[in-house]
Order: C-alpha cells, then structure tokens, then sequence
C-alpha cells in the first residue's frame, strides 16, 4: 500500500491517473475481486481499476467486477481467451461474450478509453468492438 500511495501521490504531481490492473496469474496481492473489495474498504482513496476484461474472464470474475467495483474502473482493456489462460487473442476468437460484456459495461455508465490487447488481429478486434458498441 505504501508503493501505491507514492504512485499515486507522483501521479498527482505528473498529472497523470494512476490505476491498478486486475491480473489473472501469478502470486499478485491484488488477484481478484475480493481483493480490490479490501483494499477500497482499507483505503477508500485508492487507485482506480483498470479492468483487463481478458484476464477477468480467465478467473471468472467479469460479472463480479462489473456488478461490485463498476464505480472503480477507469479504463478497459480488452482481448480474447478461451477462459483458462491469458493469450490475448483477437477479439471473438474466444470464449468471452463481447456483446454481454460491452452491454453491461455501458449500462453502469462507463465512458472511459477502451484499449485492444490482442495480439493477433488487433485491426480486426478494434472494428469489432467498435461495431459492437455502435449496435448497443
């Protein structure tokens, strides 16, 4: 929490938002849900979520972000998996279903960047989303 507080605290000086990615391997303090959920408890004032929707659904836990933290997020990331491990494929070449996502992610007021992870057809995961979103 201390590393946190002088990021933020620089960030503020540099003028730039400081936000904590949920990740979905590894031994992270801030691995999930429950985790992000203890931490706004301990600090109210703490970083923003950037939400990883790819490594949100590797651990099951889109719904719970959106439903819990939404107020949280200040910025998305977005790439395909097929729900077991993070490999950043193109956008509806996987398991998460993107219209549900983008739906639910609108609806809690979310008008922050969205930014394409993949690394295979990120061209083609832009425009999907974009046509996803423009149909909502």
């Amino acid at each position: 929490m201390d590393s946190m507080k002088k990021l933020t605290a620089l960030g503020r000086k540099l003028g730039v938002e400081v936000v904590i990615e949920n990740i979905s391997a590894g031994h992270a303090i801030l691995g999930g849900v429950k985790d992000f959920l203890r931490l706004y408890k301990e600090w109210p004032k703490a970083p923003g979520i950037t939400l990883d929707a790819g490594h949100s659904h590797v651990k099951h836990e889109t719904k719970q972000y959106l439903r819990r933290l939404a107020a949280r997020i200040r910025h998305v990331h977005v790439h395909d998996n097929m729900g077991d491990i993070d490999t950043h494929l193109a956008v509806g070449s996987g398991t998460v279903m993107w219209r549900r996502f983008l739906s639910s992610l609108m609806a809690t007021g979310f008008a922050e960047d969205i930014v394409v992870e993949s690394v295979k057809g990120p061209f083609a995961s832009y425009d999907r989303v974009r046509e996803i979103l423009r149909s909502l």
